[in-house]
């Protein structure tokens, strides 16, 4: 299930860009987040001065993990712009292995 995010954005791009820093900072009960994979699907064009909006919902789960799905789409059409996912896995820096998906975000996400 998509969920809309209360974020506009004039371009894919800055998105994007917005999405991927926030991931790399995230620490989600003490435990990093390592984007293992990213898959992206541009439908049509965006133009300078559209709001895009944002859904994103997390699915696919796995013990390390799971995916987070994507769609960009203009605000006054709905006409859709982008989809993807980002394949995301819990790390634990200090051990410096893999680790399962903490509790609180499978709380979160609704898994």
């Amino acid at each position: 299930m998509l969920v809309p995010l209360p974020l506009s954005l004039d371009l894919c791009a800055v998105g994007k860009e917005i999405l991927l820093a926030k991931l790399a900072r995230l620490r989600v009960e003490g435990v990093g987040i390592v984007v293992a994979d990213v898959a992206a699907q541009y439908r049509s064009e965006a133009f300078h001065g559209e709001t895009l909006v944002v859904e994103m919902g997390a699915n696919d789960f796995n013990k390390y993990g799971c995916d987070l799905v994507w769609r960009l789409s203009d605000k006054a059409s709905g006409r859709e712009v982008a989809r993807g996912k980002h394949g995301i896995m819990f790390f634990d820096y200090t051990a410096r292995k893999a680790t399962s998906v903490p509790p609180g975000f499978l709380a979160k996400a609704g898994a």
